[in-house]
């Protein structure tokens, strides 16, 4: 153990910190892998697939709202009830949306599953960054990252199988469990953190100077049409796949194959 540590540049003290976050991030990828699959199955099989371009659209400014009503109570509750709240909600519509999960309650599983991925990631970089200082996070976010590709293998490459024996409605319970072994899990990376993490000084703005330089807007007008670009590619892979494959665990089964390996 003490070699592995070496070859990996961990010290001492950092190594079950580290653990307990690849860990959770595995979970939390495993989540969104699941529910990426199950979404998507359910969408392109119980639902008008015509609607998808509505549905991208409709989830991109779900995470948006979702991210700025999170970051606006980051800073009026503990880290630790946040979380807590957080993970609740979530829990709780993905059992309620499972109950009857035809409808209506198809895309509006589609849109919670995209707001669960963003905000459980967001949270848990954050995290992360009170978890450990810069330094260390330049020598350990790669390791605790590689937790995020190992689920999508582990959890992409399990799906078809899982599927052919349980039928894809049962991905829901996959979603649960897993949402609630991060859960445990970011309650216990919360200990680690700092209790009063240090905030960097915000930058004086020069009088008179531009909000955003022309750096930042260039690099904001590639972030954006590269969205765009993938979108339309996302929505033209997922239609070929809903008319090649018309069976639900077919579909499933396809799907987590395809994040398997793209993880």
């Amino acid at each position: 153990m003490n070699r592995l540590a070496q070859l990996l540049h961990v010290k001492p003290g950092e190594g079950t910190r580290a653990a307990v976050l690849f860990a959770q991030y595995f979970f939390i990828v495993a989540a969104g892998i699941a529910g990426k699959a199950a979404r998507d199955t359910f969408f392109l099989s119980r639902y008008e697939k015509s609607l998808l371009p509505l549905m991208l659209a409709a989830c991109a400014i779900a995470v948006a709202v979702s991210a700025a009503v999170y970051s606006r109570l980051s800073g009026k509750l503990s880290a630790r009830l946040l979380f807590d709240i957080v993970n609740v909600l979530f829990l709780l519509g993905i059992g309620l949306l499972s109950l009857n999960l035809q409808g209506q309650a198809i895309p509006g599983f589609y849109i919670w599953v995209e707001i669960i991925i963003a905000i459980l990631t967001l949270s848990f970089w954050l995290m992360a960054s009170e978890v450990f200082d810069p330094r260390q996070g330049k020598r350990l976010f790669g390791l605790i990252g590689g937790g995020g590709s190992a689920a999508a293998i582990v959890v992409g490459a399990s799906i078809k199988p899982y599927v052919k024996i349980f039928g894809p409605s049962s991905l829901i319970w996959v979603i649960a469990v897993v949402l609630i072994l991060q859960w445990v899990l970011g309650r216990v990376s919360l200990r680690f953190a700092h209790s009063k993490p240090a905030r960097s000084a915000k930058p004086r703005q020069e009088p008179g100077g531009k909000r955003f330089d022309p750096y930042l807007t260039a690099i904001a007008t590639v972030v954006c049409l590269a969205a765009v670009c993938s979108q339309v590619v996302d929505f033209q892979f997922k239609m070929f796949a809903a008319e090649a494959m018309p069976k639900e665990a077919d579909l499933a089964a396809f799907f987590g194959h395809f994040y398997a390996f793209t993880g």
